[in-house]
């Protein structure tokens, strides 16, 4: 069984697409995927992440909760009225309250990626 991430996937092939171009010799412009990655700890996603900062890519490391979930967003510059692609969920946790506040706030992500924390 292999790990799916559609986040990491989507910025991996969009890495690829760009490089190959450039190799070819191709002169067209390339429009890159932009997110905002966050991450309760600082490493490795920092790190990682940091040479796509110029593509649109920003990574922060936060700790979120339903009750401030909102409010960093906005902060950040991503009001409920702003259309979000994708959205990936997995903080080992609360996902399925993060998941409601964001719903009931109004955010309408295309496609929601879940990765629910479950006990068996």
């Amino acid at each position: 069984l292999h790990h799916f991430d559609p986040a990491n996937c989507i910025l991996a092939e969009d890495t690829k697409e760009a490089e190959a171009d450039h190799k070819s010799g191709k002169q067209k412009e390339h429009k890159y995927f932009g997110g905002l990655f966050v991450d309760a700890q600082e490493y490795p996603l920092l790190q990682n992440l940091a040479a796509l900062r110029p593509r649109g890519v920003d990574a922060v490391a936060e700790r979120l909760y339903a009750w401030n979930i909102t409010a960093f967003l906005e902060s950040r510059g991503i009001p409920h009225t702003r259309e979000i692609d994708l959205l990936k969920i997995d903080v080992d946790g609360p996902d399925y309250f993060l998941l409601e506040v964001l719903l009931n706030t109004g955010y309408r992500p295309k496609i929601i990626h879940f990765e629910p924390d479950m006990v068996l």
